[in-house]
């Protein structure tokens, strides 16, 4: 692709990851201290949604890859697109029209549902398009770290930009207390954001090549039948363990910051905003790193720099922003943009893979479940720490907890997290897909496309 085609191809990580990451960190904490459900509440209507939109994936996927043999994979994004926007608003304005509890309930976890059904369907064909737009096993990595810049520009309205967005359509200081017009407010931008983000691509990226359609199987023996490609299993289990670390902290980061930091909501911009413009920078310097030392060394690296973040995490002094605080942010902003990148840029060399073990192109299921994986993940990270909030005690619509309270808080937000990605590093050493495997598939897939 030319450059102007890449940076078309990445620009609608803005709308999808406006939407996902506003979701993952501040849904529990809108339903909760705003909305006004128990966080046991909140937390089921979270891991509802969630598992309805991640059983969706490996169908739309595999639905994907079919229609790519007859209308291509852009048309569904086309008639998808602005009925995804609504159904994000929706998201936030059907828990706040009611006041039964039973009502409130069934309302969030509907929406969210409604609104997974339409966002399966522009993002999977959409990353689907990926691997055979780019066929380079570095120029991946390039890729994905351009597609990874607008997702973390967006990750950085979404996390931090969002607690000055609802405090100034409210005008009410502390976050706990804004009324549900802010957040409503704030979601549709969100919503038009996502639909201008989406118009260079549909204009500039051309729709998917004819080839050889997959077999036609049971759905389970089709997605059985992708862990028996070298390296598929091992991705999907690094991508999963990084998912869950980083989520049960970005859940978590609000309420870690506004009680144990002593950081209002109107102060947690900066912090959070540096976090991920230091991630941003890194980026290119990444996929150098990735293309020197191979992306599975760069990304243990990477997890290695973001736990030195996450063993450090207890000891932040109680009084609010203060150098160290500063220095562990500059960290977590290192290690998270290489957790981000590698896994991505490693699943198109699985969908070479995939090729050439099962004889046709499958990249739609392949995504799919990685995807799938990226939402179980997230709806545990969510879901856990929903549990915790409640086992806790936690006192919504208050900043001020209690002690027990914001111990679970440095738990969550530093040992726990920590733990998992030590297994994330393991499970890096000796990943099997090298840059010449990755070559040999591609060039063997290809040479059967063309006898075909």
């Amino acid at each position: 692709m030319r450059f102007g085609q890449k940076l078309a191809f990445g620009t609608p990580e803005v709308g999808l990851a406006l939407a996902f990451v506003a979701i993952n960190s501040w849904l529990l904490y809108f339903l909760v201290n705003v909305a006004g459900l128990s966080p046991l509440l909140a937390g089921i209507a979270f891991l509802a949604g969630r598992l309805f939109d991640a059983v969706l994936d490996p169908l739309v996927g595999r639905w994907s890859d079919r229609m790519r043999h007859t209308v291509g994979r852009i048309p569904a994004i086309r008639w998808a697109l602005v009925p995804t926007a609504l159904a994000y608003v929706s998201i936030w304005v059907l828990p706040a029209l009611v006041e039964p509890t039973v009502l409130k309930f069934a309302l969030a976890t509907g929406g969210f549902m409604l609104f997974s059904f339409f966002y399966t369907l522009v993002s999977i064909p959409r990353i689907a398009l990926l691997p055979d737009l780019v066929p380079d096993y570095d120029a991946r990595t390039g890729q994905v770290s351009i597609n990874m810049i607008f997702i973390f520009v967006s990750v950085l309205v979404a996390i931090a930009i969002t607690p000055a967005l609802v405090i100034g359509f409210t005008g009410v200081e502390e976050l706990a207390a804004t009324p549900a017009f802010g957040w409503i407010a704030t979601a549709a931008l969100f919503a038009v954001l996502g639909i201008l983000s989406y118009l260079p691509f549909l204009f500039a990226i051309p729709d998917a090549q004819p080839s050889p359609a997959p077999p036609v199987r049971p759905l389970g023996a089709d997605v059985r039948s992708l862990f028996a490609t070298p390296g598929y299993g091992r991705v999907i289990a690094i991508f999963g363990t990084s998912v869950l670390a980083t989520l049960i902290v970005q859940s978590m980061v609000p309420f870690y910051l506004e009680s144990w930091v002593g950081l209002p909501g109107s102060a947690q911009a900066p912090i959070l905003g540096g976090i991920f413009l230091l991630s941003i920078l890194c980026f290119p310097a990444w996929a150098s790193i990735g293309k020197r030392m191979g992306k599975h060394r760069a990304m243990i690296l990477g997890c290695a720099i973001y736990c030195l973040f996450l063993a450090l995490v207890p000891f932040v002094p109680r009084a609010s922003m203060t150098p160290f605080l500063i220095g562990i942010c500059a960290l977590s902003g290192i290690g998270i943009s290489a957790i981000n990148l590698f896994p991505w840029a490693m699943l198109p060399d699985a969908v070479d893979m995939d090729a050439q073990t099962h004889g046709a192109p499958r990249e739609g299921l392949v995504y799919a479940v990685f995807i799938f994986t990226q939402k179980m993940a997230g709806s545990l990270a969510v879901f856990w720490n929903a549990i915790m909030l409640a086992i806790f005690d936690h006192q919504a619509g208050r900043a001020v907890q209690a002690e027990g309270t914001l111990a679970a808080f440095v738990w969550m937000t530093g040992p726990i997290p920590l733990a998992i990605l030590v297994v994330t590093i393991l499970l890096c050493i000796g990943y099997p897909i090298t840059r010449a495997m990755q070559a040999r598939a591609r060039a063997g897939t290809t040479a059967r496309n063309v006898l075909a």
